[in-house]
């Protein structure tokens, strides 16, 4: 191959990987932080579902108390029994909302897996991952609706609350257990913590003061 040809070759190759990284920079997001929503029976082993979550996702840092679901909703009967449970947990660190998709789906291998050990129920553990990002909490399900967006590999997202300042927001659709307040302080320790450690990246401070 002649000089010439090398010279083009390797400065095809150098344009090229330019535009890559110039495209990836342009797609990359701002991060979020992971939280999940457990309602499970009250006969299943809670401490166990958090350990697999862990084992899954990384530490979890706030626990928010536990909401008696069954007491105000019959929704989850069929599927979860008569008595059943329901936390919010928040893992430690930052993810790319990209990645919603793909959590929300391993969280239904879980569900199944965990209703293959029951004998009575189908679901005695239900999950609903979500994610704390700037100004709102982002919640995946499977379920189209008009207020929800799709995401891609069969997940919608549903902004379900909003974040002002030191307060939540609640918006009409809103679930009943969370316009509660019941989980607001584990949900407002989580979001600061998430913006701590936004602000501990020199590469998300700034875009968050931009």
């Amino acid at each position: 191959m002649k000089n010439d040809e090398v010279k083009i070759k390797r400065k095809t190759l150098e344009d090229t990987s330019i535009q890559n990284k110039a495209h990836e920079s342009l797609y990359e997001t701002y991060p979020a932080k992971l939280i999940c929503g457990v309602l499970y029976h009250d006969k299943f082993d809670q401490e166990a579902v958090l350990s697999d979550l862990e084992k899954k996702w990384g530490k979890i840092d706030f626990c928010s108390e536990v909401y008696p679901f069954s007491d105000s909703s019959t929704y989850y009967k069929s599927e979860s029994g008569e008595k059943h449970h329901r936390i919010f947990v928040s893992f430690e660190g930052l993810v790319q909302p990209g990645n919603l998709p793909r959590i929300k789906n391993e969280t239904i291998e879980m569900e199944t897996s965990y209703g293959s050990r029951h004998d009575s129920l189908r679901r005695p553990v239900n999950l609903d991952p979500g994610l704390i990002m700037r100004g709102r909490l982002v919640l995946a399900t499977t379920k189209d609706f008009s207020h929800r967006l799709y995401l891609g590999e069969g997940i919608y997202g549903e902004v379900t609350l909003l974040f002002k300042k030191k307060r939540i927001e609640n918006l009409a659709w809103t679930y009943p257990d969370i316009k509660s307040g019941r989980y607001q302080e584990m949900l407002l320790a989580a979001r600061a913590k998430y913006e701590s450690d936004c602000l501990a990246d020199p590469k998300w401070a700034s875009a968050n003061q931009s």
